[in-house]
């Protein structure tokens, strides 16, 4: 097991217990591992724990430089999109990767944007614009993926929130929550092979 793991089960557990002194000190720690040593990520099976617990230090707050909060959304969206690609049909993962991509737009839209290559062409002043509704289109498939969520108010919240923007021509004028979601399918595997190539192949962990 990577070092990166057991802070991240150790981080996991003992927030999951109620001890938030030694939960957020594991969470610095795995913080700091991750940035020492990311060539540890290349060994990385618990996916979910990792997802997780990367996912936990924007809860907790570690850090408010948007830099590092990139880096953290990014890595915490890599694992947790692993965990739900081994197991489709784990509810709790996919409600936290949509709570990540709803709390963390602001930033996370920078790697959108460069895993799609946004910036390129005569659009390259509208990729954060551009990436913003991505991760929307990104929260539309899981929410059209996954009805059983729409059972939890803030999904369902969620969810109408999409449909007023639609019905108000956010997204296109011919745009429905089919032709969204689906484009939000392919947005998950795009980001999904970028942030695979550059953390887990490449050992790079900044963005």
């Amino acid at each position: 097991m990577t070092s990166i793991e057991t802070l991240a089960l150790k981080a996991v557990r003992a927030l999951s217990q109620g001890n938030d002194d030694a939960g957020t000190d594991a969470l610095v720690d795995l913080f700091n591992e991750a940035n020492r040593n990311p060539e540890q990520f290349s060994q990385v099976g618990l996916h979910a724990d990792v997802g997780n617990a990367f996912l936990m230090m924007l809860v907790q707050g570690i850090s408010s430089d948007e830099d590092s909060q990139q880096q953290i959304a990014s890595i915490s969206y890599l694992f947790l999109t692993k965990a739900i690609e081994r197991n489709p049909g784990q509810l709790n993962l996919v409600q936290n990767r949509l709570l990540l991509l709803e709390n963390t737009n602001s930033v996370f839209r920078w790697t959108v944007s460069a895993a799609l290559d946004l910036s390129r062409g005569i659009l390259g002043s509208m990729a954060p614009t551009r990436a913003r509704d991505i991760i929307y289109q990104m929260q539309i498939s899981d929410l059209q993926a996954h009805p059983e969520l729409l059972k939890v108010e803030q999904f369902s919240s969620m969810k109408a929130r999409f449909e007023s923007m639609i019905s108000n021509k956010h997204f296109g004028p011919s745009e429905t929550l089919d032709t969204l979601g689906k484009a939000g399918y392919d947005a998950h595997k795009k980001v999904l092979y970028y942030l695979h190539e550059h953390v887990v192949e490449e050992a790079d962990v900044d963005f």
